[in-house]
């Protein structure tokens, strides 16, 4: 009873009184409740995920799903050759595979109306310039530069093509010239393409371990998604496997890029496109 009278007390001298009062209440009752949320690893926030998912794999998803994925807090990605992106709630995104189609489109005025986003996918294959391929964070850097003077956010995804060796060595590399701290100073969404692991956890949570820590470490307010993919080449995955990712996932990491890709000369290797089990994931998440 003291507590409550000290609350009507209180809001008579309102706001400052019964602000008080409040945080006297909050305290006393979220107390029991506070060692135990320290000890867990992802709290209710960290279970919030972000995602980013393109356009033609959002339409391959259960009405439900693609309709839990058209709000604020996600990324729909759509390719460059589209005129205008459809409306929606949303975050728009633009992808280009080298900064040197980024910088035409700029230059002729065929950046799609509506994006919010460019997202720059530079790897190892035909679609990078090998100029780029050999020197990612210059480009990135300039990509950099052109988006923040033609008002659009960036999104960094290289490919883990583009460092040498074996995953060790490719790690080694990584961690040696603090690649993922330095292309955060460029861009504000850094995505880890993880996906290429996800049947080695050990490997997968290396690599987002060491990249996180990299981006977290700068002083720039980067946000860093790891990717996740239905049917990459290492075989097709079952949507509790994507969950263990998922609920495993460092504290700290934003969200996922959702990949469900169709075999074809982005993705040679990968296996048959598996859009049941991005469902089974997201309804298995409540969406």
């Amino acid at each position: 009873m003291g507590l409550y009278s000290t609350i009507r007390r209180a809001r008579r001298n309102f706001p400052i009184g019964f602000a008080l009062a409040l945080v006297l209440s909050l305290t006393v009752t979220g107390s029991a409740h506070l060692s135990s949320l320290q000890n867990t690893k992802l709290s209710v926030m960290q279970r919030s995920w972000s995602w980013m998912i393109s356009q033609s794999a959002r339409n391959l998803l259960n009405t439900s799903v693609q309709q839990s994925l058209n709000s604020a807090a996600n990324y729909i990605i759509s390719p460059s050759t589209t005129n205008a992106l459809p409306p929606s709630s949303a975050q728009s995104v633009v992808t280009y595979k080298s900064f040197t189609d980024f910088q035409a489109a700029l230059q002729s005025h065929s950046v799609p109306q509506g994006t919010q986003w460019i997202l720059l996918d530079l790897e190892k294959w035909q679609f990078t310039p090998l100029a780029e391929q050999k020197d990612p964070l210059k480009y990135y850097s300039m990509a950099s530069d052109y988006a923040k003077r033609y008002g659009y956010g960036l999104i960094a995804a290289p490919g883990l093509s583009l460092f040498p060796g074996s995953f060790d060595q490719k790690l080694s590399y990584i961690e040696r010239s603090n690649f993922y701290g330095k292309v955060s100073k460029y861009a504000s969404i850094v995505e880890i393409q993880s996906q290429s692991l996800e049947f080695n956890n050990s490997n997968f949570s290396r690599l987002v371990d060491t990249a996180l820590t990299q981006a977290k470490t700068t002083d720039q307010l980067t946000s860093v998604f790891a990717g996740l993919s239905t049917n990459p080449p290492a075989g097709v995955a079952t949507a509790s496997q994507l969950l263990n990712l998922v609920n495993s996932a460092p504290i700290g990491l934003q969200g996922f890029w959702m990949n469900i890709p169709s075999p074809g000369a982005m993705c040679p290797n990968c296996n048959v496109q598996s859009p049941d089990v991005a469902d089974a994931m997201f309804q298995a998440l409540g969406m």
